[in-house]
C-alpha cells in the first residue's frame, strides 16, 4: 500500500506557478493601482508574480523599452496578464491581435480592453464617474 504524502510535503512538490503582467509602465498612478492588486491577487493565491513593465506598442519615443516583452514566454510563464488598452494605444486592434497571438499557448487575461477569446476585465469609466 502507498504511503500517504504529508501537505507540506505534496506542497514542496507542487510547481509555484508564474503568471506575467504586460503593462505599460510603472509610474503612473492609476498603474500603480493596478499593479497593487494585481499583486495582492498573486499573493492570495500564492503564485509568483512577475511584471514586464515596457511601454505602449510602437510609442514614438519608448518603443525600445518594448523588448522587455520578448521575456515573456510559455517556457518561463504560466499564464499573461495584459494591459491591453493602454498596450495597444498606437497600434490598431489587428496588429495587437497579432502581437498578444505570440504568446500562445499562454492563457491570458486582458485588462482595460475586451479582446476576442480572450477573458476581459473592462470599466465603464464614463458610467463610474456619474456614479
Amino acid at each position: 500500500m502507498a504511503k500517504r504524502m504529508s501537505r507540506a510535503k505534496r506542497k514542496k512538490s507542487r510547481k509555484r506557478l508564474a503568471i506575467g503582467y504586460l503593462m505599460p509602465w510603472l509610474h503612473d498612478l492609476a498603474y500603480r493601482v493596478l499593479w497593487s492588486g494585481v499583486h495582492d491577487a498573486a499573493c492570495a493565491y500564492d503564485v509568483n508574480l512577475i511584471c514586464f513593465p515596457g511601454a505602449q506598442l510602437r510609442h514614438p519615443r519608448l518603443v525600445h523599452r518594448n523588448a522587455i516583452y520578448d521575456l515573456a514566454t510559455p517556457e518561463t510563464l504560466d499564464g499573461l496578464i495584459l494591459g491591453s488598452a493602454a498596450l495597444a494605444s498606437f497600434i490598431s486592434s489587428e496588429e495587437f491581435e497579432a502581437f498578444y497571438q505570440t504568446y500562445r499557448p499562454l492563457p491570458m487575461v486582458s485588462f482595460q480592453q475586451a479582446l476576442e477569446g480572450v477573458p476581459s476585465i473592462t470599466a465603464d469609466n464614463a458610467q463610474g464617474m456619474r456614479d
